[in-house]
């Protein structure tokens, strides 16, 4: 195996390794957002009830409906300390109402930035993808050159190998009509 497709090949596995790393993120990501998005959901549903509940307020406040103070059992004795009461009810609501909204602009930047995140995520996994695609189609390709070269190197062996045989067989025919001269002439030679 050559050189440069030893080296081909730990890119191969380091794009890999990155590749599972980029999953792994993902898979964080994606539980982070999750949880944002449960986390959104509770602040929408709490800012709403709160909404509603202010809206009651004003328009209990408004009618001078409101006789005792809502969120105590305990009866008010005059009109101007039950308003005053409503009041501050309804300013403590808003206050929540704010507080809920702030963290709720919180979380929809959380959920924003995950959801960003995850989205570079699955960008840099599909380059990464994309990548050892093409890494991989080109270390096959390697490979067929590789093993057609191989092929024809053990073609070429063949071929000189019979040349050989060959020219050995030739060597030892012509050595053995050599001596067989040799000897035909030796007799003849004799008295």
């Amino acid at each position: 195996m050559s050189r440069d497709l030893q080296q081909r090949r730990q890119e191969v596995a380091e794009k890999a390794r990155c590749l599972e790393l980029a999953t792994v993120q993902t898979a964080e990501v994606t539980g982070e957002l999750r949880r944002a998005r449960a986390g959104l959901q509770r602040f929408q549903s709490r800012s709403e009830a709160l909404a509603l509940q202010v809206e009651q307020l004003k328009s209990r406040l408004e009618k001078g409906e409101l006789h005792t103070i809502e969120f105590s059992a305990t009866p008010v004795g005059s009109s101007e300390e039950t308003r005053a009461e409503a009041e501050r009810s309804a300013r403590l609501a808003l206050e929540r109402r704010v507080a809920s909204e702030t963290a709720l602009a919180a979380s929809r930047h959380r959920v924003e930035s995950a959801l960003d995140k995850a989205g570079r995520a699955d960008a840099e996994a599909a380059g990464l993808r994309g990548e050892l695609d093409r890494q991989r189609t080109t270390i096959n390709t390697q490979i067929e050159q590789s093993r057609r070269r191989v092929i024809r190197a053990e073609a070429e062996v063949a071929k000189l190998t019979r040349q050989l045989e060959a020219e050995r067989v030739r060597r030892s025919m012509s050595g053995i009509w050599s001596n067989m001269k040799f000897l035909f002439y030796r007799q003849v030679d004799l008295p």
